[in-house]
């Protein structure tokens, strides 16, 4: 980018398929997760998913209840913030998140 030159050449845009318009189509948000986040988080579920993305509740904990693609798009997203959510659902989605806390624990055991 640093040593772009205008050519004077034009070029000609090509068709792009109908069902290459409707990207993402067959990705579907099927597996259903449930999760409270500290009041902290707030500015990036809002970030992410917009002002009305999750409830506040009592305790001043924001919950939601998101679809994912897969699990494994959940974790890494979950991943992020550290001790700052609590998965609440569904319990095969949670004891996979733990299990994983787990083995990223047991890298430093011992060190």
């Amino acid at each position: 980018l640093w040593d772009l030159q205008m050519t004077g050449e034009c070029f000609q845009p090509r068709e792009i398929p109908k069902e290459r318009l409707q990207f993402g189509q067959n990705i579907t948000d099927d597996k259903i997760i449930t999760a409270v986040y500290e009041a902290s988080e707030a500015y990036k579920l809002v970030e992410e998913y917009g002002p009305d993305c999750y409830t506040v509740q009592e305790d001043g904990r924001l919950y939601t209840e998101w679809g994912f693609s897969s699990y494994e798009s959940a974790l890494s997203w979950f991943l992020g913030f550290g001790g700052k959510v609590r998965i609440l659902g569904p319990e095969d989605f949670r004891e996979q998140y733990i299990a994983e806390l787990r083995n990223m624990l047991q890298k430093y055991e011992g060190t």
